[in-house]
């Protein structure tokens, strides 16, 4: 690239030249118009600009040997040139690119000026004195008797001249050209983008195992902490390649990095031929590590080198100790903690070729601030052992209900939908059930808290979704692998850690209706059958279905006397009965059921009544 933009300088010279003559041409022509020169006088002129654009020439190529030759330097300079021309630094690539650009831009306007004043002399003299037959339009041309324009616009035959159409092409190729070198200038002017490792730090491309070095980081100088065996202060890789060569990322503050600093260097010296050990410190300056380490460790003969910024990101890490591993044939071979950086690591590839260590993962987008099972999109979801959680109300989902054993009944998870806290303790006391579940009706609680309005619904409707945005709330649990126990244990833990209240069972002595049966009458009772529920318009026929199923359907069916229906039989049996669904009034209802030997009646009962308290009455 550096040839090509020497050869773009070369050509801005010679067209200044050309431009130069070209001037110094017209001006002669101009005073051998006015002196009615002969095309013979005007052909020795030509002569004349092709020998001063020969020796323009010859001058140029002069100078590009004289460019080019070697001069004998030291072998230190001759170092220092190598790591100048070969590293990746930005300074390098800002001198060049902008060295480019101006050398193009020159070139552009340079040559855009010889062919405009090559053009406009040709159209001018040449085209007009080749055609003996028009002598009264080359005599109006030397006393400027014609505008400029209608002299360019002649033809040889004396027609409207096309002369100015190939000067419009000439420049639109010479304007292609120009930006195709642009192009070309700013894509290959740093060295990094030669070796496809993009010039800029912030796009540099962070390297796994397999991948391998690129050229430009081969050759980028090193800061080192103390200076080098031959005086100076950096330091490439490219010095120790063909050898393992392990990058050990580190800090001051970091107390795990100094403590292994004398395995390291007891490493280095075992393995000095084929293993080179650089201590990288990506974080601070070269003053800061003087500073805060300990003079023991500064005469290691380990090499310490800091490096900010391509390093970093060629290699990036979260946690040090971080480890590089750059094989023989210089690609990535293992990216370890340090913890396995041993004697019998590194023989083992020195010996085999190969090595089968722990990968070290650093979470690169890792947000700390994220709940770690939202984090990352839930990435992190199949490492939960267990969990349990209670949020606010979300609108949009249904009050379902999800249990879940598995193939050996065991409880392993529990989730509810938008639920009141005493619906909560209700599946808790129920046994972490809803369905089928005595307990999550109002008329089996008590509730004997300071504010009761804050745990059942309001006698409003209209206030309801008001309501339970403010007191509902949705549960989800579970539990680890090893957990043997029906999760009750743990629910009420977490239902009293989050609410102020607390709940359990107690045998309360309140009203209730009682179902029991005739001693003469068995005709309800049944064992035959498929167990079906058939409806037909208003009436339920129940099909060998257990009382249970009954005491259900006369609950909904009593809904608005809000009492508790219980059943005295010591044995359970199913039912085979038709009921009237319409029928709300108790003494309907009874008399329907005592055609088959039932009969219900309102009576006291000591009952177990879930009861829910608040915190403090018990503290």
């Amino acid at each position: 690239m550096k040839a090509f933009l020497r050869l773009m300088g070369g050509v801005c010279a010679v067209g200044k030249l050309l431009v130069q003559a070209i001037s110094r041409k017209n001006k002669i022509l101009n005073t051998a118009r006015k002196s009615s020169l002969t095309m013979n006088d005007e052909r020795l002129v030509m002569s004349a600009l092709v020998s001063f654009a020969y020796r323009s020439f010859v001058l140029f190529c002069n100078e590009i040997r004289m460019t080019c030759e070697v001069k004998p330097v030291s072998r230190t300079r001759c170092i220092q040139k190598i790591n100048e021309k070969t590293t990746c630094n930005s300074r390098v690539t800002g001198k060049w690119g902008l060295r480019g650009v101006q050398g193009a831009f020159c070139w552009f306007f340079a040559a855009k000026n010889c062919i405009k004043k090559y053009w406009k002399f040709r159209c001018r003299y040449l085209f007009s004195s080749q055609n003996g037959a028009d002598e009264n339009m080359i005599e109006a041309m030397r006393r400027r008797r014609l505008p400029r324009r209608k002299l360019l616009a002649v033809k040889r035959s004396g027609k409207a001249s096309r002369g100015l159409k190939p000067y419009t092409v000439y420049l639109i190729t010479l304007k292609i050209l120009f930006c195709v070198c642009l192009a070309h200038a700013r894509q290959s002017s740093s060295p990094e983008a030669a070796h496809g490792v993009a010039s800029s730090a912030d796009s540099i491309r962070p390297l796994q195992i397999g991948d391998t070095i690129p050229e430009a980081l081969w050759h980028m100088p090193l800061q080192m902490v103390k200076a080098g065996q031959e005086g100076s202060s950096t330091v490439t890789l490219s010095v120790y390649r063909g050898k393992l060569i392990i990058l050990d990322f580190w800090a001051t503050w970091c107390t795990v990095c100094l403590a292994s600093f004398p395995k390291i260097d007891s490493l280095q010296q075992q393995f000095s031929n084929e293993v080179k050990i650089l201590l990288v410190n990506a974080s601070e300056s070269a003053d800061r590590v003087r500073a805060r380490l300990p003079l023991k460790k500064r005469t290691m003969t380990v090499d310490m080198v800091y490096e900010k910024k391509v390093l970093r990101q060629s290699f990036p890490f979260r946690s040090i100790p971080h480890h590089i591993w750059i094989g023989t044939d210089g690609k990535v071979v293992a990216i370890t903690s340090g913890n396995n950086t041993d004697a019998r690591s590194i023989g083992s590839y020195l010996n085999e070729q190969k090595i089968a260590l722990p990968t070290k993962v650093d979470l690169q987008d890792f947000d700390p601030k994220t709940p770690l099972w939202l984090e990352g999109n839930g990435r992190h979801e199949d490492q939960l052992m267990g969990y349990a959680y209670v949020m606010r109300y979300i609108p949009g989902i249904p009050n379902s209900f999800q249990k879940e054993v598995d193939s050996l009944g065991r409880f392993r998870s529990i989730r509810t939908g938008n639920r009141s806290v005493a619906d909560l303790y209700s599946i808790l006391v129920g046994g972490l059930e809803w369905y089928n579940n005595p307990f999550n009706r109002a008329n089996r609680i008590i509730l004997e808290t300071k504010k009761p309005a804050e745990l059942q619904l309001p006698q409003d409707k209209a206030t309801w979704d008001d309501w339970k945005q403010e007191h509902y709330y949705v549960y989800e649990m579970r539990v680890p692998e090893h957990y043997q126990g029906d999760g009750a244990d743990l629910m009420r833990q977490d239902l009293e850690r989050y609410f102020p209240y607390t709940g359990k069972l107690e045998d309360r002595s309140v009203p209730c209706l009682v179902l029991t049966t005739a001693k003469r009458h068995n005709d309800s009772k049944t064992k035959e059958g498929k167990p079906r529920i058939l409806k037909q318009g208003n009436s339920l026929e129940l099909i060998n279905q257990p009382v249970d199923v009954l005491i259900r359907i006369l609950q909904k069916q009593l809904k608005a006397l809000n009492l508790p229906i219980i059943s005295e039989q010591t044995r359970s049996f199913n039912l085979n009965l038709t009921l009237n669904m319409e029928t709300t009034n108790l003494n309907q209802l009874s008399k329907e059921l005592a055609i088959y030997g039932l009969a219900l009646k309102k009576q006291k009962r000591k009952i177990p009544m879930l009861v829910i308290r608040d915190k403090e009455v018990n503290q």
